[in-house]
């Protein structure tokens, strides 16, 4: 299932390669077993779009060795605690060792049943009904509507439901970064986030224009 565009845009993976594997680690990451945070995804992916992916391109860095020791440093510096910097390195490598074997191609996430799929639609909407603030807040919990959705609709990433939520959630994260602008003091003008919000608010803004007609006048 792709990453939701506005995920996508923030964490400024290009390729839909790149997508797949920042949707395989927000996967991974809902297994039981697995203890890594909402939080430290957002910092890592974000770390992963701006630094390592620009590295890797550029040939500075060349082995998943020399990746996961920028990552885990980037994570010990973040304040990220040993068990979830454990897990991300048990992700990495495992994810590194199936790109080696498998011609640099991300694997294929299996997905549940439809009933299993129904009951996870049908608790995440009950969860964000209760709490709003929750739901508007959580990248991740908007995301999973969205897929769900779109499995439930044909498995279609464009399904009318699944385009309706990315509506609504690109509408909302535009809202809560105009919001920002308004502050001087605030993330999007400054500090080291602040050419990435505003590169993913020039994007959510494009995403947002209506498609050119470009049929010929008659």
């Amino acid at each position: 299932m792709p990453l939701h565009p506005s995920l996508r845009a923030k964490y400024r993976l290009q390729t839909d390669r790149d997508a797949a594997i920042a949707e395989n680690l927000f996967a991974t990451a809902r297994q039981p077993g697995w203890n890594i945070s909402e939080a430290t995804i957002d910092r890592v992916l974000s770390y992963y779009g701006v630094v390592l992916v620009p590295l890797f391109d550029a040939g500075r860095i060349s082995t998943a060795d020399a990746a996961l020791g920028l990552l885990a440093e980037f994570a010990s510096q973040q304040g990220i605690d040993e068990k979830e910097q454990q897990d991300l390195a048990d992700w990495y490598m495992g994810m590194a060792r199936h790109l080696e074997t498998h011609a640099g191609e991300p694997p294929v996430l299996s997905q549940p049943s439809r009933v299993a799929l129904q009951a996870e639609l049908a608790e995440l909407e009950k969860k964000a009904r209760a709490d709003q603030v929750w739901y508007w807040g959580s990248k991740e919990a908007q995301m999973r509507m969205y897929e769900l959705l779109a499995l439930l609709e044909g498995g279609e990433e464009n399904s009318p439901a699944a385009k309706r939520v990315e509506a609504a959630d690109q509408n909302s994260r535009m809202a809560l970064i105009e919001n920002m602008m308004g502050d001087p003091r605030s993330d999007y003008w400054r500090g080291s986030e602040s050419s990435i919000l505003q590169e993913e608010y020039a994007q959510l803004v494009d995403q947002s224009q209506p498609a050119a007609d470009t049929s010929d006048a008659t």
